[in-house]
């Protein structure tokens, strides 16, 4: 019997797992972001998908985020990001990055934005309306705000306005363009659809 209850334990596990990633049969499903992406998602999105944790740079999102997921035609392009502000509030927003600008970083894009007051039940969403960031600025997302740091862009690890949730910065040694989150928020970047099983190998997964 001993084999029988290893069998049914082994079983129960797998099921749970499949049933914790959350991957949908997204056949009447317009746009995963919209239908999908909801509570229990935005508390805990690396408990369904893999993602990126704190901060994604501009080359991450077009390989590893760019076009996987199931939006909206005029969204198709957009990554996604999920969030736990240093006020303890949850929420999601798409961003883009623009197309290179001459002489200068490109700007990246924030838009469909929202933070609840209460995520478990979706009360009292606020709604941003779209930003549009150099480098060198931030966004309190508890109000959806965008401000300019007040040194034009710090290092990582330096402070910025406490109010701040996310920073726009480019690497000072790459000139890479990076989204990060700072002053105790959270954010994570998800690298997998939740219409699919995750078919992205270990190696493609950048470390930090």
């Amino acid at each position: 019997m001993r084999w029988f209850w290893r069998a049914t334990i082994l079983a129960l596990s797998l099921a749970y797992r499949i049933a914790d990633a959350g991957y949908f049969d997204c056949s009447v499903i317009y746009d995963e972001y919209e239908d999908l992406m909801g509570n229990q998602f935005l508390l805990e999105p690396d408990r369904y998908v893999a993602t990126l944790p704190q901060q994604i740079s501009r080359s991450d999102h077009e390989r590893l985020q760019k076009g996987i997921f199931q939006l909206h035609a005029d969204r198709a392009d957009r990554g996604i990001a999920v969030f736990r502000t240093n006020g303890n509030l949850h929420g999601k927003f798409l961003f883009k990055w623009t197309d290179p600008l001459p002489d200068q970083p490109p700007h990246l894009l924030i838009d469909y934005g929202v933070v609840y007051g209460r995520v478990a039940d979706g009360d009292a969403p606020l709604f941003f309306v779209p930003l549009r960031l150099k480098p060198g600025a931030g966004v309190d997302l508890d109000v959806g705000r965008a401000m300019a740091l007040d040194d034009g862009g710090p290092a990582v690890g330096d402070s910025v306005q406490p109010q701040l949730d996310i920073i726009y910065r480019t690497d000072e040694q790459t000139g890479e363009p990076i989204l990060q989150a700072v002053n105790n928020a959270s954010v994570h970047f998800p690298i997998e659809s939740l219409c699919h099983r995750p078919q992205r190998a270990v190696e493609d997964v950048p470390t930090r």
